[in-house]
C-alpha cells in the first residue's frame, strides 16, 4: 500500500531502493533508477539473481501501465553488481553483515555517490562503525 501511494511520483526520483531478503538468509539491495529505466541488483557476496530483476521489472511495468507512466512501461536495463563485477562494490567478508552492506550501499547512493565510487566508501572492517551509525540514525528518528 505504501508503494502504491508513492507510485504517483516515482518517475521524479533518481533512485528507489528495495532491500530484498533472498531465501530468508541473505539481504541484497535492488536499486531502481526510474529516469533511466534501469534496475541494479547489488549483492555483497557477488550472487546473481536475474529472476529477481525480471520480477521487479514486471512489477514496475504493471504499476506504470496502471498509472499512465508510458516512459516506464517498456523494457528496463538490468545489471547484476557485485565485488567482482565491473563496478566492484565492497565485498562482505563474514556471514552476518549483508543487511549492513545493503544499507551502506543505499546510503552512499542517496548521498550522491555514483555506483562506481561506492567501493571507496567502506569495507568489511568498517562494519562496526556502520552498525553504530545505523543504531544512532534509528534512535534519532521520530516514527509517526
Amino acid at each position: 500500500r505504501f508503494f502504491v501511494l508513492r507510485m504517483v511520483t516515482l518517475p521524479k526520483y533518481d533512485y528507489v531502493f528495495f532491500p530484498i531478503n533472498v531465501a530468508n538468509s541473505h539481504w541484497i539491495l535492488a536499486v531502481v533508477e526510474p529516469k533511466l529505466n534501469r534496475i541494479r541488483y547489488l549483492d555483497s557476496l557477488g550472487g546473481r539473481n536475474p529472476q529477481c530483476t525480471d520480477l521487479l521489472e514486471r512489477f514496475l511495468q504493471d504499476e506504470a501501465r496502471a498509472r499512465g507512466f508510458e516512459t516506464m512501461t517498456g523494457g528496463w536495463s538490468k545489471e547484476q553488481v557485485g565485488p567482482r563485477s565491473a563496478h566492484k562494490i565492497p565485498a562482505q567478508g563474514d556471514g552476518c553483515s549483508c543487511g549492513l552492506f545493503a544499507l551502506a550501499y543505499a546510503d552512499c547512493l542517496s548521498s550522491g555517490k555514483k555506483i562506481g565510487d561506492i567501493r571507496k566508501g567502506f569495507q568489511q572492517r568498517d562494519m562496526a562503525n556502520v552498525r553504530a551509525y545505523v543504531l544512532e540514525t534509528l534512535l534519532g528518528c521520530r516514527m509517526k
